[in-house]
């Protein structure tokens, strides 16, 4: 390699570095804002790339290792949980919901497919009407599946995009019925588990609320 170039490359490797390093420093420094304003209770900035890894943690977070309830992050374990079984051979993207809930088939139910599920495209609303109500008395994955397959669809599958809890709801109970394992203990042994993901669980899964981070000040 011509020296110049050689320069040059290091040169650009050292301003990437340090434009990636002001741009962690910035973030840290709006993160910390909101924490001391009282908008933001507690939080954790852990960033890893190849040329190394940023940590800080904020508020309540007094660690990097707090632990955090997270909502609609959960919709993209359970699409790589079910993923997991497509590379697997256990289902297929265009395989009819219907295939492995047979229940989920009167009308246009008949034609969602897992991948309408997975893209927020079968036509189900987004949440149950007694949504919150079976939330606080701990409903299990069985009483919300049987109440969404009796709910009327709002548009013909795969015709419109319209984000819904519900299909990911379905796909869990798939990944149950073709593993024979409740789905918490399939992405703990399967996905998280393998990647070394050992704070991590779909639902507390053991772990004291109280070890959690506040969502609200108390």
């Amino acid at each position: 390699m011509d020296r110049r170039v050689f320069l040059a490359s290091g040169l650009a490797a050292s301003v990437s570095k340090s434009a990636e390093r002001g741009g962690l420093e910035a973030a840290s420094e709006l993160i910390g804002r909101h924490v001391e304003s009282g908008r933001v209770l507690g939080a954790s900035l852990d960033v890893r790339t190849d040329a190394g890894s940023y940590g800080r943690s904020f508020g309540t977070a007094a660690s990097m290792d707090s632990i955090f309830l997270l909502a609609s992050i959960t919709k993209p374990m359970t699409a790589a949980g079910v993923m997991l079984l497509a590379d697997r051979g256990a289902l297929r993207l265009a395989d009819p919901a219907r295939r492995f809930i047979p229940e989920f088939r009167e009308g246009a139910r008949s034609r969602v497919t897992v991948k309408h599920l997975l893209t927020h495209t079968s036509g189900l609303p987004d949440q149950l009407p007694e949504n919150v109500e079976l939330r606080k008395r701990n409903a299990p994955l069985s009483e919300f599946v049987e109440r969404t397959i009796r709910t009327d669809l709002l548009f013909e599958p795969g015709t419109r995009y319209s984000y819904q809890s519900m299909g990911i709801l379905l796909l869990a109970e798939i990944a149950e019925r073709i593993t024979g394992r409740a789905f918490p203990e399939f992405l703990e042994q399967e996905l998280f588990r393998p990647l070394g993901m050992e704070r991590t669980a779909l639902g507390l899964d053991g772990i004291p609320l109280e070890r959690t981070q506040p969502k609200f000040v108390s």
